[in-house]
Formats: structure tokens, C-alpha cells, sequence
């Protein structure tokens, strides 16, 4: 047994250089470490915010330890871990349910293979025998079956990917940079033949050799020390073998002299650019200087590449750098997605000017404050929390996997922020003068066919030849009456704050286009009457502060994150942004063209093109939510949209009468209210009265309908079906969401063990409720295989006549839902972030500020008979509108055996077809 204990701080360890450029964050991550007699790395870190501990497992083993003839078996196994074990063959989610894990999965990438959840405290002992059982005993219950099924689940998966508008390119660009034989050159969702190719003896072998305890890191992170860990981890994972001696490569950079170039051709609306290179791997100080080299060239309004394409010359509507930190090399690139139209040699000419005067000359001291400043406020925000996708659990045995120093993070910030501009610039010189490969996805033109009148018995005659010719809620009021909500919240040195207004998308049917206000918030940081937009995006950048504008179907809201010492410079500039914005017709001018881009864009992708067309067929057209749901407009209402329409929405509705100002995070009212009063205390009403927004009431239709979408070529359909459900403030909202979790709103929901692990049809398929204040939508979502769309609505359809009817909803059913949401409480309200976005829905539901508190009392008054009579009040198959986006000419037929209503032919931009 090998014992370390780390107890050295950032400020001590920054401390012993010179030469920073940035003020380095004061945080840390303290842990302790240990190691099992069979080899099994752990890492303790204690947080004691929250009743909850984060498990991550980390298994050194990715898709580069495929061998040749099974890509993808990583992912793959990773799906069968889920599965079932030899002492608990079921779901491994099940149990999770019951105690409110929150933050759980498993992800597979090129190096490693991760799986993680964050559970209360007393669920501990759970988690570790669960985590313990597969990693020691899986092999007697895996059965082809499991196999056959996962197998069908990873590959519709794999479709459903590639379905989305540029899905293919990352494969491509792979292929393209890393040469064949190194570990990188193929994916990790793999191809379908190799999936195919997959059996029960390649699951024992790889399990055999990675899966053992000396090739594994466990991190426990949250509310444990390691002396208590300790034994746990000890009684739970002692007796499992380490496994075999591994190989592990360390090292194997791409390194190339010659560009190249591809051009792919694909269903997309838009021509995009991607060139990458390989640099060197993750653990490397080449690759932390290289990625405030990316950040210079494309990250924000004040970058090279986003000012030179997007900003002056207008020839793109969104530029960003690539930076995929892996452990053999890693991948640099840009990414540029060109205006409809726009040459790819002309971009392609200034990203070679912008590239070469950085090679030429490197970054300035300036940019390089900017970007140390964004690197450390993300850095103090990503640790907040203890588990799931991010946070520390993940740092810590990121650092231990890859560097065998789980306070690896700590010599990357290290060397982020005392690096100088002439490091950066060999850096970039090292690695990226030469060797790119450059993948162009350009749109496939939309080719028809017309009906032959050629008559081929015979030649035609030849005539006379011519001639050559796209936590507790504080309250308060400022000077001028605006209410101010407080949650304080002091685990990190973090302010978060929204002002929340009454608008949305439902207040554009008040004497406004569509797109109004979504256009509208999205232009109130793009100048005001002291600062252009550059300005803004520099000091909010300097600021380390994050502001944004948000709308929803009810709602307009600015929100600012700002870092604590900094408080009163960012809410300075926040209500500026709130207060003056002046809607320059210049900066409408370029984000005109990006707006209407994004739009064609939704209309390429089928959710977004499914949420556009659904309101307007459930809601009719005439009502404020028969809108697309994107909240984007339509082309021709944006293209009609005026300096003087942005103007009269914020006069109209972003005003102080209709504001309410809700803040989080580290900070008191006494500190808050004067800093609040400065900005915002005179800010005066105008006389026009409030307009009131009319959200009337709708019956549902008396039958069903079908709508397709036609998508030829598509490998998957996408079904969303709807109607209308009672607003999400009604007094039965909890028996609704409940009712809904059981049929179809959680993994093992009905719904979804149906399509997704019963018949492997579909990747995923849920039914789900939209918030509104008004009536809200019930949707179910299912994207299935395309020759399975007609049998997966139908057994969509069976699931709820039986519900309704032969197979009502069961006690223990109702039992795991109400134990998941009422023991996921405590986790689910971890970081300021979670608790402002309650504070913003309470208020605009007109909840008590004690509503989650009180939601335990309310799950505890559930029964099987209020379940039963919501799910006949709410639920209404045959009533159901059906919008189905996919290959017509492969799903017509399938649809007319349904007998689910009259079936008609929308495209993509609401218009009929026959």
C-alpha cells in the first residue's frame, strides 16, 4: 500500500515565477492518493458544499487500443458496462434512479474509457459495489443478446451522428491528418462493418486485458476524506485482479511537410472550412502554449481570424480555432463556416495573411492578456463542481491517467501564465508552419428530374446545322423600485446575475415581427452609447466576465458572470448593455446575414427543422407560441426587421418596470445593493403604458394528423409528435412531470427501453413537456433507423393506449421517480448557476420562493390514482399531431399502414406539398 498526500497551494506554487502576464487564480483542488495492493489508483478530494460524493472511473483504454478489423469495440464495450453485471443483471442505471444520482454516464474517447455519477452521501456504498461489480464481474452476464442489442443501439447512434449537417467531417479529417498505422486514424464510433464484425470472445479478451485495476484511476470527489474512503475502496475493490502488463505509448506526434487538401461533398447548407494540424500531446507545455495561441487566433470578437472574416471583410458567419488535447498528439485547427456564396479561395487568402504574420511575427502582449484572463476565469468557474461531464473529478484523474500527477492542472496554469509572447510564437512556428490538411464540406446542389418525353425506338433526325455562336432567497428593492432576489452561494469567487423580463418570443405577437426579440437581445451587446461592440467584447474579456443575452418563449433575460474582484467594473458594463444599447445599423448589417445563415442552417438539421414547423401546426398560426421554437424568425421577417422595430421592442419591453434583477454566487446584499443601485437605481420607466401579451387558450383538434418532411437520403427519421398540455405553473405540474417521467421521460422509462434497448431501433426516444406560462407542448422524440419508422410509431402508439388503459402506471414505477427526483435534490442545486435558473423559473411561474424546498412534501403526496387521472387529463394519442422528417420515397408506405391520421407534405420551410 503506497501512500502521498499533497498539500501545496496555487499561490505558492505560481509564486516562484516572474515573468506572469495575467493575475493567476488563487484556487486548488487539494487531494490525497492512494494505491491498492492490485494497483487501483485513487484520489480523494473533500468538498463539503453539498451532501454528495462524485465516482469517476477511468480505464487507460480508448478506441487507439483498437486492433485492426474492430473500430469502434471501445464504445461498444462501454455500452455493454451498462448492462448488467454477474450480481446485479439488470440496468445498471436502476438503482441510481432511486437514490437522485445526478451527472451520470460513460464516455469513450481515443485514450481512455470514463464512467461517472455523483450520488448522495449515504448512497456511497451503492455506487462503490456497483462500479466494483462490473469492473470485477461482468463477464458471466454478458449474452450475445446484450451484444446484439448494444450493437444495434452504438450503430444508430453512429446514423443519428452522421444524420447532422457536417456529421461526417471529423471522420474525414482523421483520416485525412494521421497518417494509416498510427492508433488515430480511424474514429472511436468506428465503422459498421467493424461493429458487425464484433463477438462475445472480443468482449472477453478486451475486458481481460483493460479492464483490471493496475490500468484504472478512481476519483472520489465531494463530500469524503480519504480516511473514510479508504477502507471503502479497499473492502469494494481489493479482490479484483490488476490484469496483465500493458504497453502504454506515450508519444506519437504527427508530424507532416506537405499540405493537403479535400473537398467533400454533403447535405448541408453552407460551404465550411477545416484545417488542422498535428501538435504535440496533452501533457506537453507546447500544447498549453499552442492553445493561447488558438485563442488569440479565434476565440471571441477581438480575435484575428473572427475579426478578419466575420467581423470586417463579411465573408463568414462564424469562425472558431479547434484544440482537441489528446495523448499521442493532439489536433490544432480552424474552423470557418462561409457565407452563402463566398469563394473558398478568397477565404482561404486570409486565413493564409492571418497565419502568416502570426508565424512572422506572434502575439501580442495584449492578446496574450486577453486570453490568459479567459483561460483562468474559465478555469475558476470549471471548479465548482465535483462531478459529471467537467468539474474536479474529472481534472484530477485526467492528470493522474495521463501524467501520473493528478495536481497536473496545476503545472498547466503554471506554464499558461507565466509564459511570454516569444514562447508562443516559437511554439506556433514549431508546429504550425507547415503539414496542415484542409477538409472543404461544400453543399451538394439540389438536382431534380423531369418526366421523359424522349422517344429512344429510334434516333432522332438530325436537322440543318447551325452556325458557329446560404439556496435561500433574500429580497430587496432598488431606488427605483426593481426588485432584487439573492441567493448567496460562496464555494467559488464567482457573481452570477440575470435581469429577467417579460417578453420572449410570445411578445413578438404584439405589433412585432417574428425574430424580434431574440434579434433584438442578440444586438444589445453589439454597441452601446459609450462602447462599439469591440470594446465590449475586450472589456468583458479583460474582465474575465461572461455576458449574455437569452430569450425563451416567455422571457427575455441579460445575464453576467463576473468574477468577485472585478464585480463592480462588470456590472458596469453589464447595464449598459441593459440600459443603452443603440442597434448601430452597421452591426445590424453583419448580423443580418449570420441570423438568416443560422436559420438555414435549422432548416437542414431535422430537430431544429421539427421545432420550427410542430408550433405552428399544434398552436395555429395566429396564436403567440405558433411560432418556430427557435425563436429565430423566419427569412422574410428578419430580412424586413429595422433599426426602428429593435428600438421600439426595447423601449416596449427591456425597461424597469417590467425587470426583475436575480443574483447568485459570492456576495451579500450589502455588498450587492449599492453596486446595483449605482447601476440601475436611476434607470426611469417611460410614460407608455405596459403592453399586455394575449397567450389565449386552444382546444385540442379532433383527430390526429401526419406531416412529413421530406429529407431524401436520410439513414434516420426523425419522429416529433405533439399536442397541447396545461401550462407549466398549474397547481398539477408535478403529477405531469411525474406521469410523463414514468412513460417516457427518463432512460428506462418505458418509452425509451421500448425503442432504444428492446428493438435497437433508435439511439434514444423520450417524451418530454416544453416550459411555457401559457398552454405548453407535449412532445415525444424518437429518431429511428428509416426502414423501422412505421413499426417504431406504432409501437410508440401501443405504449400509450396501454398506459392509458391495459397497463397503467405500476407502484414501483411511481416509486423509482419519486425517489430519483426528491434524492437528486441536493446534487441537482450544486453550483449558483443551477440555483439562479430556479430563482429565473420561479418568477416566471409565480412560484414561492420556498418551491424547492418543497417539492419533497409534494412527491410524497403522489399516488397511483392522481398519476392515473393526469395521464387521462393530459395524454391524447389519437389527437396527436405527427411531423416526421425523412426519406419520403422509404417512409411513405410505411405511414399509410398506420391509420394515424390524414398524412400531408410540408418542406422544410412550412410550405405544402403534394
Amino acid at each position: 500500500m503506497k501512500n502521498w498526500k499533497n498539500g501545496a497551494t496555487m499561490a505558492l506554487l505560481l509564486g516562484l515565477s516572474s515573468a506572469v502576464f495575467a493575475k493567476v487564480p488563487d484556487v486548488d483542488i487539494p487531494f490525497e492518493k492512494f494505491v491498492l495492493d492490485n494497483g487501483l489508483r485513487v484520489i480523494v478530494h473533500e468538498d463539503r458544499k453539498a451532501p454528495v460524493v462524485a465516482v469517476s472511473v477511468w480505464y487507460h483504454v480508448g478506441s487507439k487500443d483498437e486492433p485492426k478489423g474492430r473500430s469502434g469495440f471501445a464504445h461498444l464495450f462501454e455500452h455493454l458496462m451498462f448492462n448488467g453485471s454477474e450480481n446485479y443483471d439488470d440496468e445498471f442505471f436502476k438503482p441510481f434512479e432511486l437514490v437522485g444520482a445526478t451527472g451520470m454516464n460513460g464516455t469513450t474517447w481515443l485514450d481512455r474509457t470514463n464512467y461517472f455519477e455523483t450520488v448522495p452521501t449515504p448512497a456511497l456504498d451503492m455506487a462503490l459495489w456497483m462500479e466494483s461489480d462490473r469492473m470485477g464481474h461482468l463477464l458471466g452476464a454478458v449474452t450475445q443478446e446484450k451484444l446484439d442489442e448494444q450493437r444495434g443501439v452504438v450503430q444508430n447512434e453512429k446514423r443519428q451522428g452522421e444524420n447532422q449537417p457536417y456529421g461526417r467531417a471529423f471522420e474525414a479529417i482523421q483520416k485525412g491528418l494521421v497518417p494509416e498505422g498510427h492508433p488515430y486514424h480511424h474514429t472511436t464510433i468506428g465503422s459498421m462493418e467493424d461493429l458487425n464484425a464484433a463477438s462475445l470472445e472480443d468482449v472477453h479478451e478486451w475486458f481481460k486485458k483493460y479492464y483490471g485495476a493496475a490500468n484504472t484511476v478512481l476519483v472520489l470527489a465531494g463530500d469524503i476524506d480519504a480516511q473514510t474512503a479508504q477502507p471503502l475502496v479497499e473492502k469494494y475493490f481489493g479482490d479484483i485482479p490488476a490484469g496483465p502488463p500493458l504497453s502504454h505509448m506515450k508519444n506519437w506526434v504527427v508530424q507532416r511537410t506537405n499540405n493537403t487538401h479535400e473537398v467533400m461533398y454533403d447535405r448541408v447548407p453552407q460551404t465550411r472550412i477545416y484545417r488542422a494540424w498535428g501538435v504535440p500531446g496533452r501533457t506537453t507545455k507546447d500544447s498549453a502554449l499552442l492553445n493561447l495561441a488558438a485563442n488569440v487566433l479565434g476565440s471571441g470578437k477581438n480575435s484575428r481570424l473572427y475579426q478578419a472574416l466575420v467581423y470586417q471583410n463579411q465573408l463568414a458567419s462564424n469562425v472558431s480555432t479547434l484544440s482537441f488535447p489528446f495523448e499521442l498528439t493532439s489536433l490544432f485547427g480552424i474552423d470557418v463556416m462561409l457565407k452563402p456564396g463566398v469563394s473558398t479561395a478568397q477565404v482561404n487568402a486570409i486565413i493564409d495573411e492571418v497565419m502568416d504574420d502570426f508565424l512572422e511575427n506572434g502575439p501580442t502582449a495584449d492578446e496574450l492578456k486577453r486570453v490568459q484572463s479567459q483561460y483562468n476565469a474559465a478555469t475558476i468557474r470549471g471548479l465548482e463542481q465535483v462531478g459529471g461531464f467537467g468539474g474536479k473529478a474529472v481534472t484530477l484523474a485526467q492528470g493522474e491517467l495521463y501524467a501520473g500527477d493528478a495536481g497536473f492542472f496545476r503545472k498547466q496554469l503554471q506554464w499558461t501564465n507565466t509564459t511570454s509572447t516569444a514562447e508562443i510564437h516559437q511554439a506556433a512556428k514549431d508546429w504550425l508552419s507547415s503539414g496542415y490538411y484542409q477538409l472543404d464540406v461544400v453543399p451538394y446542389a439540389d438536382y431534380s428530374t423531369v418526366a421523359s418525353t424522349v422517344d429512344r425506338s429510334q434516333l432522332p433526325a438530325v436537322g440543318n446545322m447551325p452556325d458557329l455562336e446560404f439556496p435561500a432567497i433574500q429580497r430587496a428593492r432598488l431606488d427605483n423600485g426593481i426588485e432584487v432576489a439573492l441567493a448567496e452561494r460562496h464555494t467559488v469567487p464567482v457573481v452570477n446575475m440575470a435581469i429577467q423580463f417579460d417578453a420572449g418570443y410570445s411578445a413578438d405577437s404584439v405589433d412585432a415581427k417574428l425574430g424580434t426579440a431574440s434579434f433584438t437581445l442578440a444586438m444589445m451587446d453589439e454597441g452601446t452609447k459609450s462602447r462599439d461592440a469591440l470594446e465590449i467584447s475586450e472589456e468583458a474579456e479583460l474582465l474575465g466576465a461572461n455576458i449574455s443575452t437569452n430569450s425563451n418563449v416567455d422571457m427575455s433575460t441579460v445575464s453576467l458572470s463576473a468574477l468577485k474582484t472585478n464585480l463592480g467594473d462588470s456590472v458596469d458594463l453589464f447595464s449598459d448593455i441593459v440600459r443603452n444599447p443603440v442597434f448601430k445599423q452597421s452591426e445590424m448589417d453583419r448580423l443580418r446575414p449570420r441570423w438568416l445563415a443560422n436559420i438555414t442552417q435549422e432548416k437542414a438539421q431535422p430537430v431544429a427543422t421539427a421545432l420550427r414547423l410542430l408550433p405552428p401546426l399544434i398552436y395555429g398560426e395566429d396564436h403567440a407560441y405558433g411560432i418556430p421554437l427557435t425563436g429565430s424568425g423566419t427569412e422574410a421577417s428578419i430580412t424586413e426587421l429595422s433599426r426602428d422595430d429593435l428600438i421600439r421592442f426595447h423601449q416596449n419591453w427591456i425597461r424597469p418596470d417590467n425587470a426583475t434583477v436575480f443574483v447568485s454566487g459570492d456576495t451579500t446584499l450589502d455588498e450587492i445593493l449599492p453596486v446595483l443601485n449605482k447601476a440601475f437605481g436611476k434607470w426611469r420607466a417611460p410614460n407608455a403604458p405596459m403592453p399586455q401579451k394575449n397567450v389565449a387558450e386552444i382546444d385540442l383538434p379532433a383527430t390526429g394528423r401526419v406531416v412529413v418532411v421530406d429529407k431524401p437520403d436520410s439513414p434516420q427519421s426523425l419522429i416529433l409528435a405533439g399536442h397541447i398540455a396545461p401550462p407549466t405553473g398549474h397547481q398539477d405540474y408535478l403529477t405531469t412531470q411525474s406521469m410523463n417521467e414514468i412513460l417516457g421521460g427518463a432512460f428506462t422509462a418505458r418509452v425509451n427501453m421500448n425503442l432504444r434497448e428492446d428493438k435497437s431501433w433508435a439511439y434514444g426516444a423520450y417524451t418530454f413537456t416544453l416550459d411555457a406560462q401559457g398552454q405548453r407542448p407535449w412532445l415525444v422524440y424518437a429518431p429511428v433507423q428509416t426502414d423501422r419508422t412505421g413499426d417504431s410509431i406504432g409501437e410508440l402508439v401501443k405504449e400509450f393506449d396501454e398506459y392509458l388503459g391495459s397497463r397503467p402506471a405500476t407502484a414501483d414505477e411511481l416509486s423509482k421517480v419519486v425517489n430519483n427526483n426528491v434524492n437528486a435534490l441536493p446534487g441537482q442545486y450544486e453550483t449558483s448557476g443551477a440555483v439562479l435558473g430556479s430563482m429565473l423559473s420561479n418568477a416566471r411561474f409565480n412560484r414561492p420562493d420556498n418551491y424547492v424546498t418543497s417539492l419533497k412534501d409534494q412527491y410524497a403526496k403522489l399516488d397511483l390514482e392522481k398519476i392515473q387521472a393526469n395521464a387521462e387529463e393530459v395524454l391524447h394519442p389519437k389527437k396527436l399531431t405527427w411531423l416526421i422528417v425523412g426519406d419520403r420515397s422509404q417512409i411513405d408506405e410505411q405511414l399509410k399502414e398506420l391509420d394515424i391520421g390524414e398524412i400531408t407534405y410540408m418542406d422544410a420551410d412550412g410550405n405544402l406539398l403534394k
